[in-house]
């Protein structure tokens, strides 16, 4: 009798499934957003909208006789060089067109603070 034939190689392994294309688009606002609403004496509310893509909102709040900060300054929480203390934070934006409500706290009564975001 004769032996039996050679088994074929194995299969070479799946090749992973392709990357997905980078992301080009930045992130836009929904028209109307960001707004600042139900200011009170020491309080108010951020309110934001992300029109094309899950995003997220980094703000930045100082005095208003302070230079603005760069974009770079608003990510990073810390607000312009010299700005003193700021109030920074973010807002998570799971789901377009819908709207994502912070609320800011601890304000001085009578003093006019500016508001800066960055969406990314």
């Amino acid at each position: 009798p004769s032996p039996p034939p050679p088994s074929p190689p194995p299969s070479p392994p799946p090749s992973p499934p392709p990357s997905p294309p980078p992301d080009v688009v930045p992130p836009a606002w929904t028209a109307g957003y960001p707004a600042i609403q139900n200011v009170g004496g020491t309080f108010f509310e951020i309110h934001t909208s992300a029109a094309n893509e899950r995003a997220t909102a980094y703000f930045v709040i100082q005095l208003d006789d302070k230079i603005a900060p760069s974009p770079v300054q608003v990510r990073g929480g810390s607000g312009s060089t010299g700005a003193g203390s700021v109030i920074s934070g973010n807002i998570s934006l799971t789901t377009t067109e819908r709207v994502f409500t912070h609320s800011v706290t601890g304000l001085m009564l009578g003093t006019t603070y500016n508001v800066y975001i960055v969406l990314e």
